[in-house]
């Protein structure tokens, strides 16, 4: 096997890891002699081959990367080269940077069925080039398409039959993934363009519905169920549905064909936004921004997952003096008072081009409390450090995955949350690590910190919020009460309560000195994706059902309409009372929440933003999105 370090065909040296999977491992390398970043995938032969076999296997890899390297299609990963390393067929090709569809579904679970209608329409549009050059790929699943930027690619053509054809291995074993293997595939028959339309049916119907078709739990299991036929009822797939179910019929010859495919992909892909291409166009592989519609969580209300959304602060300085949960239930159900007077929601201005840097989603935003410094995070798994005088950025490198959320002690220490279940703390100025809080067992989607500096408040994907020591990094307490992900928490600025949201739609308060709960607030009609406190101690959340809602002591909650698509994201001004909020339709609204008035900004993003960060003198406005860029606003 291969090592870092190592030259490949003389000329692609590998730098690292960065796949690895049944078929092989993925490397990123640099093409030393025309200087550019490639991907080089090594693929694994079976070790029992004898030698003549493996050199047929050598040979078959080098025809089948000529072959995919003919077909021209913007939905077809470019392949470049060819070369054999330690015996073994290593395929050189342009370098993506994006996220899997898999990793896409595991992060945010199910996409609505117009968007996996408009990424079908691609990897169809890439089946039927190939199909017609009389190429099949044997391996179509979520794993290998690729959503890079605006892109939907699909990768790995010709693979299976490359690390193990049957009747080339000794054990005659099957090579591939069951959950997405035809039943003709399955039966070791042969096989023509029909088995990819399965496999692509199969593949839609887990981006749709969140989970495949057939979640046994064996390989045999699987595969007696894909022989059967017998796939799980949809719930989600809408208009997808009759289509999806054509094509995981058994019997090929029932399927329909790739110009029927396409046709029927089309009338479910949405033409009408102004962002989406007219249907020819998306056949050719144009995606437009990824909208999630997250599924339901086992035994929780509406539960459901989409993307993260960072809390600041949390909950009511009130409740926490009266310490009870009888005194939670009196502050928030009462008759509202006279709202408080503040200020006039301002209007924001662009302060110059996009900020530009990062290869994947952004995610996360922090301000330095006294400095000129933005932090970013997001898919790249690079953080950014950004002098917003002269906006230039330098990176800080150690999650292993992609970086969800980001948030500034009172004394300038970075800390970062991520995929890989860890939170980082990090030296600005020697930008380095100097620390790990380590024990969230899935991805962590929050933080907060307490404004005293000395608490550190965590949520994510184990349904679990942690408060942690920060001058010891060791989990003070592991608040347990929600049915699913939790995507916010934040400190009230008096540090005597502790506000938690996420997939079950509620919003839940503790006490972080003892992590005692209290009565849990609720209204929300769907998943909570944010919360913050405003200056003068309101709690405000957000999320899925487009309403902002206003939680004060002594009052009922309040509910500000407005935004037209969900809520992604909150954060208040630092002193005069307003907050400012963003959503799917890439709007920005600044609000009054005295008075429920609010200016709104459109703003040029061209995906989702995704969260929001104010600077400590309440000036500057970052905004973060989907489509790799930062924006700064000036508040007039």
């Amino acid at each position: 096997m291969a090592s870092g370090g190592e030259r490949v065909g003389g000329r692609y040296r590998l730098v690292e890891q960065i796949g690895t999977g049944g078929m092989g491992r993925v490397w990123r390398a640099v093409d030393e002699v025309l200087d550019r970043q490639v991907a080089v995938k090594e693929i694994r032969l079976d070790e029992r081959l004898d030698e003549e076999s493996r050199e047929v296997l050598v040979q078959r890899a080098s025809r089948e990367a000529r072959a995919a390297a003919g077909l021209n299609h913007p939905a077809i990963v470019t392949v470049h080269d060819v070369a054999e390393h330690d015996g073994a067929p290593m395929i050189v090709m342009e370098l993506l940077k994006g996220m899997s569809l898999g990793q896409t579904i595991e992060a945010a679970g199910r996409i609505s069925p117009q968007r996996v209608a408009e990424i079908g329409l691609a990897v169809a549009g890439a089946l039927r080039v190939a199909h017609g050059a009389g190429i099949l790929h044997r391996d179509l699943k979520p794993a290998n398409v690729m959503l890079d930027g605006r892109r939907v690619v699909l990768t790995d053509f010709g693979v299976v039959q490359v690390a193990g054809d049957p009747r080339l291995t000794q054990t005659g074993a099957l090579v591939g993934t069951p959950a997405y293997m035809s039943p003709e595939q399955a039966c070791r028959v042969e096989l023509g363009p029909a088995s990819d339309l399965w496999s692509l049916g199969a593949t839609l119907y887990t981006a749709v519905e969140g989970h495949p078709p057939f979640p046994a739990r064996s390989f045999t299991a699987v595969l007696a169920l894909v022989l059967e036929g017998k796939f799980e009822p949809m719930e989600h797939a809408g208009a997808l549905e009759p289509l999806l179910r054509k094509l995981l019929q058994r019997d090929p010859e029932l399927r329909p064909d790739i110009t029927r495919v396409i046709a029927e992909l089309g009338e479910t892909a949405d033409p009408r936004r102004p962002d989406v291409p007219s249907f020819p166009t998306l056949v050719e592989n144009t995606l437009p921004p990824t909208e999630i519609v997250p599924p339901p969580e086992p035994a929780a209300p509406p539960a459901r997952r989409p993307s993260r959304v960072i809390g600041r602060r949390a909950v009511l300085a009130a409740a926490g003096a009266l310490g009870a949960a009888a005194a939670s239930a009196f502050l928030f159900d009462r008759e509202p008072d006279e709202p408080s007077a503040a200020a006039t929601p301002s209007s924001l201005t662009g302060d110059g081009p996009p900020l530009t840097g990062h290869t994947g989603r952004v995610d996360a935003l922090a301000f330095h409390p006294n400095r000129p410094i933005l932090a970013s995070g997001g898919w790249g798994g690079t953080v950014l450090l950004w002098d917003t005088g002269s906006r230039t950025s330098r990176p800080l490198t150690g999650h292993r995955k992609p970086v969800t959320c980001a948030v500034f002690t009172p004394g300038g220490v970075l800390l970062t949350g991520s995929w890989d279940r860890r939170i980082l703390a990090w030296d600005v100025d020697r930008g380095a690590e100097t620390g790990v809080y380590s024990g969230h067992t899935d991805i962590v989607y929050a933080l907060s910190v307490s404004s005293d500096g000395k608490l550190l408040a965590s949520g994510g994907k184990d349904k679990t919020v942690r408060v942690w020591s920060t001058e010891t990094r060791r989990p003070l307490h592991t608040l347990r009460g929600h049915s699913g992900t939790v995507y916010a928490v934040s400190f009230h600025p008096d540090g005597s309560t502790l506000a938690s949201a996420g997939a079950d739609g509620t919003i839940r308060l503790w006490d972080p000195s003892t992590g005692a709960p209290r009565t849990p607030l609720t209204g929300h009609t769907g998943e909570v994706w944010s919360l913050a406190h405003t200056s003068d101690g309101t709690l405000v959340s957000a999320g899925q059902d487009q309403a902002v809602r206003l939680w004060r002591p002594g009052a009922a909650a309040r509910v500000l309409s407005g935004h037209q698509s969900p809520v992604t994201s909150l954060v208040p001004h630092p002193a005069d009372g307003t907050f400012y909020s963003a959503d799917v339709a890439r709007t920005i609204r600044h609000w009054n929440p005295g008075t429920a008035a609010s200016s709104v900004v459109s703003t040029p993003h061209t995906d989702r933003i995704d969260t929001l960060a104010v600077s400590p003198d309440g000036r500057t406005l970052a905004s973060a999105a989907w489509d790799h860029t930062l924006r700064l606003w000036n508040s007039a």
